[in-house]
């Protein structure tokens, strides 16, 4: 099986091992990540800047939100619906969560990585 398909850049960048991945996400992260969230992150973030990780971070967690959003509509009208009602998360509810999320995570990013040089990261050998 080809690598490039199952891991992300930002992963196989530091070899395929998840601790040297997760010890150079948790220079940029100031907060503790779940499981699910590391391995979808794993799978997806292209590189280890704020940028990549706060909007991956960010979209996967939406995701979610709207997941569970399209599950309950589906429940009450018997039938997947899951257009309709990712239309329906976005209008009710998408700047809610943008609010929610900036409040709470906003600044759980270390902003000082911007000007920062990558030069500390760790690569696999």
């Amino acid at each position: 099986m080809d690598s490039e398909c199952c891991y992300g850049k930002a992963f196989l960048s530091v070899g395929c091992n998840r601790e040297l991945f997760l010890s150079n996400l948790r220079q940029h992260v100031n907060f503790p990540l779940d499981n699910y969230i590391i391995d979808e992150m794993i799978r997806c973030l292209c590189e280890f800047s704020p940028n990549h990780i706060k909007v991956l971070h960010k979209n996967i967690l939406q995701k979610l939100e709207i997941e569970k959003h399209i599950w309950i509509e589906s429940e009450k009208q018997g039938r997947n619906v899951r257009t309709e009602a990712t239309y329906d998360w976005i209008i009710r509810y998408a700047h809610v969560f943008n609010s929610w999320y900036e409040m709470e995570y906003g600044s759980k990013f270390q902003s000082n990585l911007y000007d920062k040089s990558y030069s500390d990261m760790q690569f696999a050998k």
